[in-house]
């Protein structure tokens, strides 16, 4: 917050001092003078504002680690639902256009894989050991020709997928309720980011499966019998079903399927394509380098 604060042109010395006055600052400010500050960037993180582990008291919001409170089962035991896309990635495209729209400035910046290392890890940027791990996103990521979709696919795993799979499998272990997981690769005419940014690249993007829940403005009409007409029956079913149930697929008959809830051991989950499919431990090679890469810290081993 200091560094925040003296960006923005005040000489400060504490964080107390820099929360009064970023408080009074107006938000385009706040947003021009973050993307700058470069001394408080680490890997894979932005200047974000957050909720911070606090002391125990009646008006505290987190008092332990989240992993902490996951991995003792001491929460609020309900059925849950995670999922992904195949490229949540592609939400960069939309980055540019929704600083456009809000009139503020954006900065394309070059690739640069420590951007993917979570800040978490706390490796040092320019380090052996940051090197090291980077050569293996590269080789993970980077083998194929398509530059953009290699970044997506990365970009997928770093700040979405690696993080959903660790929390599933946390939650599996002490939950004594059902964990449900799925994947959606439908690439078809409802995809809202697609629709936003007009991307014609394959996959479905962050929030893509929001398109098929509720209809918005820029969503545009469909024929039934058509797959987003088939598509959005399936996805409003699943949902609500679960709603109402707690369980997806209470009669397999509905949809022509039964959604098992992950295992210990064993991941099941569904993808969410032009046909629903049941399938197990999803994205594996991927997910074993980011179980490494956690891996490298004591304190985020247990994250995957």
């Amino acid at each position: 917050m200091v560094a925040l604060a003296k960006e923005l042109g005040h000489d400060v010395s504490s964080d107390k001092e820099a929360l009064d006055i970023l408080r009074e600052t107006p938000v385009e400010l706040l947003c021009e003078a973050q993307g700058k500050v470069q001394a408080a960037r680490k890997p894979a993180s932005k200047l974000c504002f957050a909720p911070i582990i606090e002391k125990p008291s009646n008006t505290a919001f987190i008092t332990e680690n989240p992993i902490d409170i996951i991995k003792s089962g001491n929460y609020n035991q309900v059925p849950l639902m995670f999922g992904y896309t195949t490229r949540e990635g592609m939400f960069l495209a939309a980055l540019p256009l929704l600083a456009a729209s809000k009139g503020l400035p954006f900065k394309k910046n070059p690739p640069n894989l420590e951007d993917a290392i979570p800040w978490r890890i706390g490796l040092e940027s320019g380090s052996d050991i940051s090197k090291q791990v980077c050569e293996k996103l590269k080789k993970t990521y980077f083998q194929g020709p398509d530059l953009v979709d290699n970044t997506y696919v990365m970009t997928t795993d770093s700040m979405f997928v690696a993080a959903i799979i660790g929390s599933v499998k946390n939650h599996v272990e002490t939950s004594r309720c059902p964990v449900y997981v799925y994947r959606m690769s439908l690439d078809a005419g409802l995809n809202i980011m697609k629709i936003y940014t007009k991307l014609t690249n394959p996959g479905a993007s962050h929030v893509d499966d929001l398109g098929y829940l509720f209809k918005n403005v820029i969503t545009p009409p469909f024929q039934p019998g058509s797959i987003e007409d088939i598509s959005v029956r399936r996805f409003v079913k699943l949902w609500t079903n679960f709603a109402k149930y707690g369980n997806p697929t209470p009669d397999e008959k509905e949809l022509g399927i039964t959604w098992k809830p992950a295992e210990k051991g064993q991941l099941n989950f569904i993808d969410i394509g032009n046909e629903l499919t049941n399938q197990v431990n999803p994205e594996p090679e991927r997910m074993q380098l980011w179980k490494e890469i956690y891996q490298l810290n004591p304190n985020t081993v247990d994250y995957l």
